[in-house]
């Protein structure tokens, strides 16, 4: 585990804060999204906040849920029952919407491989939910697809 939190540090290290004004796509309703995220890094967020601001994931541009994404990985990986529903809606935001491939393409290499083994490690915690165990494995065939483009 620890060596999937460190590959997750370093591959998001560097990547860029998103501005102020690029974090939530316009809606009339972001639920939160840009009064809780602007201006904060991607770090030090508990799982209970970021659980709480799970919908931020539907409502994030393609940058700021390339920026925030390795928070709620984290989250998910440090606190899973308080993380709850959130490694679940990352594969499904990174796989089934209309923005799944706008956003994959925001991530560098390095930041795909996180990704990558993020989605491995829940494919491996879930062994007693095969629909889970889909999930995960799909999301990762996605994301090692992905990484064949490049």
């Amino acid at each position: 585990m620890d060596v999937l939190r460190a590959r997750i540090f370093d591959a998001f290290a560097e990547t860029p804060y998103p501005g102020d004004e690029n974090i939530s796509v316009p809606t009339y309703d972001d639920e939160g999204t840009l009064a809780y995220f602007k201006g904060r890094t991607w770090s030090g967020h508990t799982a209970t906040t970021l659980r709480h601001h799970s919908s931020a994931l539907t409502f994030f541009t393609a940058d700021a849920f390339r920026y925030f994404l390795p928070a709620y990985m984290l989250a998910e990986l440090d606190a899973p029952d308080e993380a709850d529903v959130i490694a679940g809606h990352i594969a499904f935001d990174l796989t089934q919407t209309s923005l799944a491939e706008e956003r994959l393409g925001k991530f560098t290499e390095q930041e795909l491989v996180a990704i990558k083994a993020f989605f491995d490690e829940c494919e491996r915690r879930c062994e007693d939910s095969p629909s889970a165990q889909k999930l995960f494995a799909d999301a990762s065939n996605t994301v090692r697809r992905r990484l064949g483009e490049k």
